[in-house]
This record gives C-alpha cells, structure tokens and sequence, in this order.
C-alpha cells in the first residue's frame, strides 16, 4: 500500500469514528499523471516537494514522482508552505497538516490575491485588505491599504505590494515605510526586498532605500530572492532572470515545464484582455466576428475563474486577428482570357513591427497568367497598411481551388481561395442594337 492510499485509509476511519467532513477529497492512486489539459495557477516548493495548484487540484511531487492529489471545490489561486500547507481557493483559506488533514477553513469576503506562510503564521491578501492569522486560523489583525494588495511576503518585516506601491509592516501590523512605486505586484525578501511592477524589478533595502531598478521587455508574474541574487520568472518568454544583488544581470535562463503555467492569473490574463479589446477597435474596419465571438466567452470564464480556459480563447482571438492582418481581395468568379486584379493588403495592429511580409502566389500559375509571383512588403509599423496589385489571366474554363502562402516574422500561414472562370461570350445585346439601327436606317431610307 502506497503512503497515499494508508493516509486515505487513516482519513476514513477517523472520519467514522469523529463524524467529521473535509472539503477535499484525497485520490489514492498507484501512479498519479499530471493533467496537460489544465493550468497551474501557483505554485511552491518546500524541502524538496513541489506543490502545483492545477486548477481545482493541488499536486505534491518530488522530481517526477507524483505523491499525491487532492481536489478542491474552487481554482486554487495561491498555495504556501512551511510547517503546514495553506491553500487559497477563491474567498477561502484551508490550512492542511502533512498528514493533508484540514486543521481548519476561513472565509472572507474578498478573492484572496496572495497567500504568504511563515512560521507560526499565515499572511493573507484579500481585495484592500490583509489579514494577519496564527496557525489556529484566528485573525491577530487586519490592515486596509487605498489600494487593492497584489502580494504579499512574510520576513523580518511584512512586505505588502499594493496598486499604489510597496509597504512595510511590522508584525504587530503597525506601518514602518511606504515607497509609492505604482503598482507593484509581486514581492519577495531575503538579504534585500525585490518587488516587481508588470515590466520593472526593484531591489529595496530593508529601510526602504531604493537600491536600483532594472526594466523588463516582458510581464513578470513571479520573483525569488537568495543569499546571493535576485530571480524574477516572465510569463510571455517563460524565461527566468536573475540577477546578483547590487542590480548586475547574470543569467537569462529558458524555461522548459512539463505543465503549462499561468501564475497570477487574474492579472495575466486582465492584460491580455485589455490588449486583446485595444486591437480589436483598430480592427474594427476588418470585422473580426469571430475574435469579438471568442472575447465575449472568454469573459464568461472569467467571470467563473476559469483562467485558463480564458487565456486559451483570447490566445484564440488574437490568432484570428493575426491571419486577418493579412488580406487578400479576389474575385469569385472571372471570364477566361480577361484580366482581373488580385489586392493583398497587410495591416499592422500589433506592438511588433511586421517585417520580412511575402504573399507567395506560386500556386496560381497553374491556371493563371501572373504579373508578379511573390509580393514583398518593407517593414510595416503599427497603425499602417500597404496595398499591393497583381495582374491576372485566366487560362482555362472551370473551377479552381488554390493557396497563398503568406509569411512574416509574427507567424506564417495559407490561405485558400476558389474561382470560377467562366468562357466568355459575345455580347448579344450589342448584336441585337446594331441590327436594330440598320432596320431603322433602312426603313427611313
């Protein structure tokens, strides 16, 4: 019997002898699979265990070994560990033992942001609020910040990072100093103070000195400090930097997970929406229905907490604006041996620059006369559009399906077309006018 199934085992029987409920139900299986089709919304790791909250399931792994899985009711957005393991799900904090006994719960009336357990106590954000908890889950006091708090750290002093800056706390919860930095939404300690904005590091002493601060081309969603350096994890490269703690960059390092990772998720995926929207009005010209469609659902499942079935349709919607950029007008139906006119047209919504644009029209020559094959487009900067003509004559009767190739350096991709060439036939009307004129011209004579 694994440790896993023995723990079940003990659960249930002192169920039946005390008649206590859990909220969680522990899955006692032989060998545990992580799920790829879901997201890991946070994550820990103590002594050597990784704790990963895949949603509404919280995994403890050691190396590749799975130990066990225990499912909540609510996305698990914030898990910490130390002596014990505290879980925030939604509005609620479950605080387990090693045994994943439930030694207690507590709601509050706010999503909880972030969740810090150190010692014998328990640092919970929750909208502008924290509260300060001992291990028996009993409040010791509550602060209110002016702005919502973001993260939370428990150290020699609190850290707190808020919509206004960075605060720190002693722990009888009086104000020590405040650095107003904007927003500030993650922080971490340990010889310094790291807090991160969406695209800035800053390292702080612990009397609120501003050490320095180093800007970041990506969004940072997570942060650590050692005895020797600083490292912040980004969400769009998935990339971890770190740096040593007089501000130096010592290495950018790819990361390579066997789980897809969406720390943060209210505040990812908030900015993918509010960049998502922002395309879409310059778009608008386009019609993109079917972004505007797949926007509107993603809301829906935010509004659930599903986070990452949110990001997966905005990352959706984004694909589709992204082949819209590239547009090609041709008509549906031409007469054989007349001339018509093929228009590509690239626009350009996005932040990057589109360089290195082709439309490659190789595939019509089959059945068309080109004035030009491969069309290439100079660099395009946002907000710009370049139209393009191309030539073409129909060789033969019938109906053809056929494929551009469209390449830049935002991605590459086909689109297929059908016409109809049709034979082209003398126009009768004109035939019948004519003889009509002589019949006039012959009776007036």
């Amino acid at each position: 019997m694994s440790s896993v199934e023995f723990l079940e085992e003990e659960k249930k029987e002192e169920s039946s002898q005390n008649e206590q409920e859990s909220d969680n139900r522990v899955h006692a299986i032989k060998k545990l699979i992580l799920p790829k089709e879901e997201w890991v919304y946070c994550r820990d790791e103590h002594n050597g265990i990784e704790y990963l909250g895949f949603e509404y399931t919280l995994y403890a792994r050691k190396g590749k070994e799975i130990l066990w899985k225990l499912k909540f009711d609510e996305p698990i957005l914030s898990v910490s560990v130390d002596s014990e393991i505290v879980v925030a799900t939604g509005n609620k904090i479950v605080c387990l033992n090693r045994e994943l006994k439930t030694l207690w719960t507590k709601k509050l009336r706010k999503t909880v942001s972030s969740v810090c357990h150190r010692g014998d106590r328990v640092l919970v954000a929750h909208g502008k609020k924290i509260t300060f908890l001992d291990l028996n889950g009993d409040s010791i006091w509550t602060k209110k910040f002016k702005g919502e708090v973001f993260s939370v750290f428990i150290s020699d002093v609190i850290i707190v990072g808020t919509e206004k800056g960075i605060h720190a706390l002693s722990h009888d919860g009086k104000v020590v100093w405040e650095v107003h930095l904007g927003k500030i939404i993650s922080v971490a300690a340990g010889d310094v103070i790291a807090a991160a904005k969406e695209n800035e590091v800053i390292a702080l002493s612990f009397e609120g000195e501003i050490l320095w601060r180093e800007k970041i081309d990506d969004l940072v969603v997570d942060m650590y400090v050692t005895a020797s350096n600083i490292s912040v994890v980004t969400f769009f490269n998935q990339s971890k930097i770190t740096y040593t703690l007089d501000g130096k960059m010592s290495t950018v390092v790819k990361l390579e997970r066997d789980y897809k990772y969406l720390p943060k998720p209210q505040i990812v995926v908030s900015k993918k929406l509010a960049m998502l929207k922002n395309i879409l009005k310059e778009a608008k010209k386009l019609k993109p229905k079917q972004a505007v469609k797949l926007m509107k659902e993603a809301n829906k499942k935010i509004k659930k907490k599903n986070y990452g079935e949110a990001l997966e349709l905005i990352n959706a919607a984004f694909d589709v604006i992204t082949e819209l950029q590239f547009s090609v007008k041709i008509p549906k139906k031409v007469k054989i041996g007349k001339e018509f006119e093929i228009v590509v047209k690239p626009h350009n919504f996005s932040d990057v620059e589109l360089e290195n644009t082709t439309y490659d029209l190789t595939d019509l020559e089959k059945y068309f006369e080109l004035s030009e094959k491969i069309i290439a487009f100079p660099p395009i900067r946002r907000g710009m559009s370049i139209e393009k003509y191309v030539k073409a004559v129909p060789k033969y009767e019938g109906k053809f399906v056929f494929t551009i190739q469209i390449t830049s350096n935002v991605g590459s991709f086909s689109k297929e077309f059908q016409i109809e060439v049709k034979k082209r036939l003398f126009s009768l009307p004109i035939l019948i006018r004519r003889e009509k004129k002589k019949s006039i011209v012959d009776l007036i004579r």
